[in-house]
């Protein structure tokens, strides 16, 4: 299945999670949802003209740039080494994402609960405390 097909069936299993959807327009479509702090995208992604996968973003920390130090640097390491579905990343603009990546042929209603409770679990907790220890604004604040 690819990921386009998936996504329509992804809403109604947010929708079980307890969240209130918004469908972006566009190529390719995206949903959106807020969950605590955090601003959630699902859209799909990869190659070719049927991608295969759904990317889950949220950006967590916005102008982190000036505050990205070692110790800041390592700590995500540290943190992306222990999270299964999903990582940290640094854009070029310095903002801090929280990222999750899904098999959309082979992603069910369980498997995308779990992944999704476990990326809302992070995000909830993630922004306050890189804030509160490198600096730079949480995303719902800027």
């Amino acid at each position: 299945m690819a990921a386009e097909d998936r996504l329509r069936e992804v809403r109604g299993w947010l929708r079980e999670l307890a969240v209130e959807v918004r469908e972006g327009s566009g190529d390719p479509p995206t949903l959106s949802f807020r969950r605590g702090s955090a601003l959630f995208l699902i859209a799909p992604f990869g190659g070719g003209e049927k991608p295969e996968l759904l990317r889950v973003s949220t950006c967590l920390v916005r102008r982190a740039r000036a505050h990205t130090r070692p110790d800041l640097l390592a700590h995500l390491l540290r943190e992306n080494d222990g999270m299964v579905f999903c990582h940290y990343s640094i854009d070029a603009e310095g903002d801090i994402w929280l990222n999750g990546v899904l098999q959309a042929s082979h992603l069910d209603r369980k498997t995308f609960h779990y992944a999704m409770s476990e990326l809302m679990a992070v995000a909830d907790t993630a922004d306050d405390q890189i804030v509160r220890r490198w600096g730079g604004e949480r995303f719902v604040d800027v």
